[in-house]
């Protein structure tokens, strides 16, 4: 009989109370022995008393509307999935203790009559494995109230709910696979004080769910926190922190306020719909994975309010207007946004700057750092920045339009590009875009691009696309290349620069065609060609360029020619090329040969570069007698055929000879030594390999993935490893192997595949036990 008073004073304090119920809650009122039920009975599952309950199911089956349902949770978990079809209310005794487990056979828990209520349960192990349709609770009624539950691990979702007008309040929900809280068709909620972590998604509004309240929850350690596709919703005083993305909303007419959002990958909040108010919301730290992409707030579209909203260490990205922006401020800084404006000189404090569809402003004297982008400039003509400083930015400058002119900046250490320029006819000239960690500048097309010092950026110095001008520029110790032409980068006229200690001077990528290279010097880089076996290159104009105080060779379709002096060749498309008793050193590919044929390339001296010879698509060369060291690569074929390679001292490169979808070629009486792999083949097959001498090698002398080709009279001597073996098929005779001395066949020992690896042997049947000659 006391237990019968106990419980009935729990359920006229939960009607009482429209705060979460917890444990503490519960524990006080089980102490008052007093209390009395307005209605309804007491059904009980678990402990000791002589009509409760073994199974909660069972107990739902008896009851009636309005009657309470109690679970003890000393027989507790309760392997269940129930289906709640009356307006009971089901209290579990302790949340961390009470739990119900739903094996994986779909919904934990199915409400499907109007009113019911659900508290102090850890609801576990929901879903169909594979399936995405079930989670943990699924809501089909109207005027449910869940609260206070943990609810983890249910395959995709956590709670679905497909009804109006329900209470989703102070439960911790965490580990599922897509979202915590998934809506659809579902209107007129209260979602607050929840926390919601470790999943992919925090909370997600369908189309069709409007006028929900989403408040005061903590969302962290997900991909995307709160995903609103719907219209009317009050989305207020959350806290959001690290996540991918913060809050999107797509709907129109939401209201979003008082927000805390921090240390969002991309955006911090993505405004994708119209008519919607973003107000007095912090967000902090926000974008600095993207460098620049996304950053605090990314507006794509028009027609929204934006105000007295607090960004710390981020900023606003602009894609769309009309949109009315006020009283923002960037690091206790003004954001000064401009709209539709002519004729106007900004050079106030500010913490970042963003002009609209706007003509011949003037922005100068003005240091920005630590936001999105310093200054942004969208659909804007005529328009100058000058003398100003931007650095630890996402973008320093990001342009789109025409006729600008960017002069004298300093672009620095900002987290993407220095500069961005997708538009045209605009000038960059004399700024300092240094130590950017991607990209110093990028511009698209008929830019001119002069007297820059473009140096020290992580990736590219300067990324460019169409019929630009770039001349009279320094590039230096940039990380790639000093200048790249991307794919179809055409027309383009690049002159008078100097090029120093980049990775590339200047890297063509495949398909560019009709660009003018003159008239440059390079020093410890030069000419990369980014070719790719089944794609056309050449039809550019390179000339009088110099690399190390050399002329820099550049042929396209020559025939029947001697160079006679160099500091880096390329040929292209070339027949009868002789390329003798050249020095060539620290440049980026000292010989490149593509789609050549019957060249010459003998007694050379090459160098500290990152390719000495390269030989593409190109068949029936003769490399000889070469002297190739210090190389990351010293000689290496790709899709060529018919090529003699031999005679050439080969040694103390990272790599000595690679050799991938190439067949058909001779190698003969190379010493190749103190490489840190002496030769790796790929893909080839057919080769022919003889009196070539592999010799105190690193890692291996031979890195071998390809079959059907053939190894004759080679020496293995002194070599940490002599091959390894990853084909089937290949032949070994009469090899000496310095760590072979017996008489007998020599096994090789090699496997197939990866996982699971299957051992395989071949053998050199008859080796030589002394050193070939």
């Amino acid at each position: 009989m006391d237990r019968m008073v106990v419980m009935v004073g729990i359920i006229c304090m939960l009607f009482v109370i429209s705060i979460p119920i917890d444990d503490s809650t519960v524990n006080s009122v089980i102490k008052e022995k007093n209390a009395r039920v307005s209605d309804g009975k007491i059904l009980y599952v678990g402990g000791n008393g002589p009509d409760n309950y073994t199974s909660i199911q069972a107990a739902i089956n008896d009851a009636n509307n309005g009657d309470t349902i109690f679970v003890y949770d000393d027989s507790s978990p309760y392997y269940e999935n129930l289906v709640i079809d009356k307006s009971v209310k089901l209290i579990g005794e302790n949340k961390e203790t009470t739990i119900i487990d739903g094996m994986k056979r779909g919904y934990v828990i199915q409400i499907k009559a109007e009113g019911a209520t659900i508290s102090n349960f850890k609801i576990r192990n929901g879903g169909i494995a594979g399936f995405r349709e079930k989670g943990g609770i699924g809501i089909f009624s109207d005027n449910a109230k869940i609260l206070n539950n943990i609810i983890t691990n249910n395959g995709f979702y956590g709670m679905q709910i497909y009804s109006n007008h329900n209470l989703i309040e102070g439960n911790k929900i965490y580990s599922h696979a897509w979202w915590g809280l998934f809506f659809d068709k579902s209107s007129k909620n209260i979602i607050r004080n929840n926390t919601i972590q470790f999943s992919k998604g925090g909370l997600y509004l369908m189309a069709g769910c409007n006028n929900n309240l989403i408040e005061n929850n903590v969302m962290g350690g997900i991909e995307h926190a709160i995903d609103v596709y719907s219209n009317e919703n009050n989305v207020i005083g959350n806290k959001i922190f690290d996540v991918s993305d913060g809050i999107i909303v797509s709907g129109v007419n939401n209201y979003v306020a008082y927000n805390n959002i921090s240390n969002c990958c991309r955006s911090g909040m993505s405004v994708e719909g119209r008519d919607n108010i973003i107000e007095k919301n912090i967000l902090s730290q926000c974008g600095e994975c993207s460098g620049g992409f996304y950053g605090g707030m990314a507006l794509y579209s028009p027609d929204n309010v934006i105000k007295n909203n607090k960004f710390l260490r981020s900023g606003i990205i602009a894609y769309s207007y009309p949109n009315k922006i006020e009283n923002n401020s960037i690091n206790g800084k003004p954001l000064i946004y401009i709209e539709n404006e002519k004729e106007k000189e900004i050079y106030e404090k500010a913490g970042q700057i963003i002009v609209v569809n706007s003509s011949y402003i003037e922005i100068s004297n003005i240091s920005i750092n630590y936001t999105s982008i310093a200054i942004q400039l969208l659909n804007c003509n005529h328009c100058k920045v000058m003398n100003s400083n931007f650095s630890n930015n996402g973008i320093g400058i990001k342009c789109n339009g025409s006729y600008n002119v960017f002069m004298n900046n300093t672009c620095m250490k900002n987290g993407d590009y220095g500069i961005w320029c997708d538009g045209s006819f605009n000038h960059i000239e004399e700024n300092r875009i240094i130590l950017n960690e991607f990209i110093g500048m990028y511009a698209s097309s008929h830019n001119v691009i002069r007297k820059n010092y473009i140096a020290h950026n992580e990736y590219d110095g300067l990324e460019i696309s169409n019929k630009n001008v770039i001349e009279k520029n320094i590039m230096s110790f940039n990380g790639l290349a000093g200048i790249s032409l991307g794919y179809s980068s055409n027309d383009n006229l690049i002159k008078d620069n100097r090029f120093i200690n980049n990775c590339w001077g200047v890297s063509i990528e495949y398909s560019c065609k009709d660009n003018i290279i003159a008239n440059n010097e390079f020093t410890q880089d030069g000419i990369w060609i980014r070719w790719w076996m089944s794609k056309e290159i050449g039809h550019n104009e390179i000339y009088q360029n110099t690399i190390n105080g050399k002329p820099l060779v550049y042929m396209e379709e020559k025939s029947d020619e001697i160079i006679k002096e160099a500091g880096q060749v390329i040929l292209i498309k070339c027949e009868n090329i002789s390329v003798k008793n050249q020095n060539i050193s620290d440049v980026s590919i000292g010989i490149f040969l593509w789609k050549s044929k019957n060249c010459n390339i003998s007694n050379n001296e090459i160098s500290l570069c990152e390719e000495g010879i390269c030989i593409s698509n190109s068949t029936e060369n003769f490399i000889q007698n070469n002297n190739i060291s210090h190389n990351w690569e010293g000689i290496s074929l790709y899709g060529s055929y018919y090529n003699n390679i031999s005679r050439n001292f080969i040694n103390s490169n990272s790599g000595g000879i690679g050799i991938q979808s190439s067949n058909k070629n001779t190698f003969c009486c190379n010493f190749i030594s103190k490489n840190n792999w002496g030769m790796w083949i790929e893909g080839s097959m057919h080769n022919k390999f003889y009196k070539n001498n592999f010799k105190n090698n690193g890692n291996a002398s031979i890195i071998i993935t390809s079959n059907f080709n053939k190894f004759l009279q080679n020496n293995f001597v002194r070599n940490k490893k002599d091959i390894e073996l990853y084909s089937f098929h290949n032949l070994w005779l009469r090899n000496h192997w310095s760590k072979w001395i017996l008489p007998l066949p020599k096994p090789i020992i090699g496997h197939l595949g990866r996982m699971p690896k299957i051992p395989w042997l071949n053998f050199d049947w008859i080796p030589s036990i002394k050193p070939i000659k």
